[in-house]
């Protein structure tokens, strides 16, 4: 069975490693696959960091090969999607990934993961800070809602599969005659995020939580 040869290609690579809060590794891997609905997003979901996990270029190449020969072409496509190269620049990553539906859906479960409180608490303040300004743009950006709450341990799977439908059914709106106040940058393409107020927009091209939008022309006076 795929889903057997996944946890057991993970555990051999993850099972001696340990997060940033000391945990075990393989619980994070673990989390995401149980946010996910079919065998086929659970095997990418346990093998989302295995490929930026090896060590040297020579065990990833090695892993890419065992990946399809065990789980497909597709499989290793979306895998790679998900393992962000060597001196891309976040953002890129995250727009490269944008195109895969599956990669989309597990990076939406694996960021949550990632932004939890009962996790983020267990690291010095500066650290926690760093990576949900990191980690939140990106999750806004693939169209999450923050909803951070919704993949608790206190949830049931059904609860925290529907999350994650919920976050890919978000809606995604333009701003042609606005700009940006903090980059100047048009709302073209920006992201709307739901809030108990309304919304929230993230600019289309700073990828940063917009709080003060300018009725302007796009392109702003010199």
């Amino acid at each position: 069975m795929q889903l057997v040869e996944a946890f057991k290609l993970a555990f051999e690579i993850h099972g001696n490693q340990r997060d940033k809060t000391g945990a075990p590794y393989l619980f994070h891997v673990m989390r995401v696959a149980m946010a996910m609905k079919t065998d086929e997003e659970r095997v990418v979901a346990l093998l989302h960091d295995a490929v930026s996990s090896a060590l040297t270029l020579e065990s990833q190449v090695d892993l890419v090969r065992k990946i399809r020969l065990h789980f497909g072409d597709a499989t290793v496509k979306t895998v790679l999607r998900l393992t962000r190269n060597e001196n891309e620049a976040y953002m890129d990553y995250i727009r490269r990934l944008s195109t895969d539906k599956l990669a989309v859906k597990v990076k939406l479960a694996d960021l949550a993961d990632n932004m939890l409180d009962e996790r983020l608490d267990l690291i010095p303040d500066v650290e926690a800070e760093r990576l949900r300004a990191m980690y939140g743009p990106a999750y806004l950006f693939l169209g999450g809602d923050m909803k951070i709450e919704a993949y608790g341990h206190e949830h049931t799977m059904a609860e925290r599969e529907q999350a994650i439908e919920d976050s890919m059914a978000l809606p995604r709106r333009t701003f042609p005659e606005q700009c940006c106040a903090e980059c100047h940058g048009p709302l073209d393409g920006a992201f709307m995020k739901r809030t108990p107020e309304g919304g929230a927009v993230v600019c289309s091209k700073c990828f940063t939580p917009v709080s003060n939008i300018i009725e302007m022309p796009l392109t702003p006076e010199q």
